[in-house]
């Protein structure tokens, strides 16, 4: 999971300072990334930090886990996603299709009062054993969503 800011004229060092939290990425806006293959020039200024994966924590906690080591003034939180954009990016992979995640209303809650986005991106890791494939043009002929 990465709390991500990103905009124009983000000075990472204020978003470090007005969080209380040290990111693993963050540049300014004309920095240079040096790359494995090339150099580029960051385009926009971004600050992130990142957790430690965990198979132990649900992502409600890991959540939970990140705001306790921020502050806990909404003011400030406020300010940095009214000027920046932000969001909280959790990367979820599943093992098995038709999985499901949810939230309490009281980290929901915690979510919105600091102002981000939550974006899931959803990952499936096909178990062969446990999954039987249906071609996508049978399924799609089937439900009527292809002419053929």
């Amino acid at each position: 999971m990465t709390l991500r800011f990103w905009g124009d004229d983000l000075d990472p060092d204020e978003v470090t300072k007005q969080l209380g939290l040290e990111p693993k990425v963050a540049y300014r806006r004309g920095d240079i990334f040096r790359g494995k293959v090339s150099d580029r020039v960051q385009k926009v200024g971004s600050w992130r930090y990142t957790t430690e994966k965990s198979t132990e924590l649900s992502l409600e906690e890991l959540i939970e886990r990140l705001f306790s080591q921020t502050t806990q003034d909404l003011t400030i939180w406020q300010r940095l996603t009214e000027k920046f954009d932000a969001d909280l990016f959790c990367g979820l992979w599943c093992e098995r299709w038709n999985r499901e995640i949810d939230f309490s209303p009281e980290i929901l809650k915690q979510i919105v009062e600091r102002g981000l986005r939550l974006d899931l991106d959803v990952y499936f890791e096909l178990d062969e054993e446990a999954f039987y494939p249906v071609e996508p043009v049978e399924l799609l002929t089937k439900k009527g969503k292809l002419d053929q």
